[in-house]
Protein backbone atom coordinates (compact mmCIF):
# COMPACT_ATOMS: atom_id res chain seq x y z
CA UNK A 1 0.00 0.00 0.00
CA UNK A 2 1.30 3.14 -0.98
CA UNK A 3 2.29 5.87 2.30
CA UNK A 4 3.93 9.28 2.25
CA UNK A 5 0.99 10.96 0.16
CA UNK A 6 2.22 14.00 -1.29
CA UNK A 7 6.22 13.56 0.31
CA UNK A 8 4.97 12.78 3.49
CA UNK A 9 3.28 15.92 3.94
CA UNK A 10 -0.34 13.81 4.74
CA UNK A 11 0.31 11.58 7.61
CA UNK A 12 -2.88 11.51 8.99
CA UNK A 13 -4.26 11.12 5.56
CA UNK A 14 -1.77 7.99 5.24
CA UNK A 15 -2.80 6.56 9.08
CA UNK A 16 -6.72 7.14 8.13
CA UNK A 17 -6.10 5.39 4.59
CA UNK A 18 -4.40 2.32 6.94
CA UNK A 19 -6.85 2.27 9.13
CA UNK A 20 -9.39 1.50 6.29
CA UNK A 21 -7.33 -1.21 4.91
CA UNK A 22 -7.17 -3.10 7.94
CA UNK A 23 -10.65 -2.94 8.17
CA UNK A 24 -11.24 -3.70 5.06
CA UNK A 25 -9.13 -6.69 4.71
CA UNK A 26 -9.08 -8.17 8.28
CA UNK A 27 -6.83 -9.04 10.43
CA UNK A 28 -5.77 -12.29 8.69
CA UNK A 29 -4.32 -10.17 5.80
CA UNK A 30 -0.53 -8.92 5.80
CA UNK A 31 -0.20 -5.32 4.85
CA UNK A 32 2.92 -3.88 3.39
CA UNK A 33 3.60 -0.02 3.25
CA UNK A 34 6.09 1.48 0.48
CA UNK A 35 6.79 5.17 1.16
CA UNK A 36 8.96 5.54 -2.46
CA UNK A 37 11.15 7.73 -0.29
CA UNK A 38 8.59 10.18 0.85
CA UNK A 39 9.44 10.55 4.67
CA UNK A 40 12.71 11.52 5.97
CA UNK A 41 14.18 9.47 8.65
CA UNK A 42 12.18 10.80 12.03
CA UNK A 43 9.14 11.05 10.11
CA UNK A 44 9.96 7.37 8.83
CA UNK A 45 10.56 6.00 12.25
CA UNK A 46 7.93 7.71 13.64
CA UNK A 47 5.12 6.55 11.37
CA UNK A 48 6.48 3.44 11.49
CA UNK A 49 5.58 3.06 15.22
CA UNK A 50 2.04 4.61 14.31
CA UNK A 51 1.74 1.58 11.45
CA UNK A 52 2.43 -1.17 14.31
CA UNK A 53 -1.27 -0.56 15.46
CA UNK A 54 -2.58 -1.47 11.95
CA UNK A 55 -0.01 -4.33 12.22
CA UNK A 56 2.08 -3.65 9.30
CA UNK A 57 4.37 -6.25 8.22
CA UNK A 58 7.51 -4.60 5.94
CA UNK A 59 8.16 -0.93 5.29
CA UNK A 60 9.40 -0.56 1.87
CA UNK A 61 11.83 2.58 1.20
CA UNK A 62 10.45 4.72 4.08
CA UNK A 63 13.48 7.34 2.94
CA UNK A 64 15.23 8.69 -0.35
CA UNK A 65 16.66 5.24 -1.88
CA UNK A 66 20.28 7.71 -1.39
CA UNK A 67 20.28 8.37 2.12
CA UNK A 68 21.68 5.13 3.36
CA UNK A 69 22.22 6.98 7.07
CA UNK A 70 18.96 7.46 6.98
CA UNK A 71 17.79 4.45 5.98
CA UNK A 72 20.31 2.81 8.79
CA UNK A 73 18.96 4.80 11.21
CA UNK A 74 14.85 3.76 10.74
CA UNK A 75 16.09 -0.34 10.28
CA UNK A 76 17.66 0.37 13.56
CA UNK A 77 14.96 2.36 15.10
CA UNK A 78 11.72 0.35 14.22
CA UNK A 79 10.82 -3.40 14.51
CA UNK A 80 9.00 -3.90 10.96
CA UNK A 81 11.56 -5.48 8.59
CA UNK A 82 12.66 -2.68 5.89
CA UNK A 83 13.23 -3.28 2.49
CA UNK A 84 15.30 -0.66 -0.10
CA UNK A 85 16.76 -0.93 -3.36
CA UNK A 86 14.75 -0.63 -6.07
CA UNK A 87 15.92 2.61 -6.77
CA UNK A 88 19.89 1.94 -6.54
CA UNK A 89 21.47 2.48 -10.39
CA UNK A 90 24.85 3.75 -9.08
CA UNK A 91 27.71 1.91 -6.90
Amino acid sequence: MKVAKDFGSREPEDLRRLEAVREAVGDRVEIYVHANGGYDPEQAVGMARAFQRYDVRWFEEPVFADDIPGLAAVTRAIESPVAAGEHEYTK
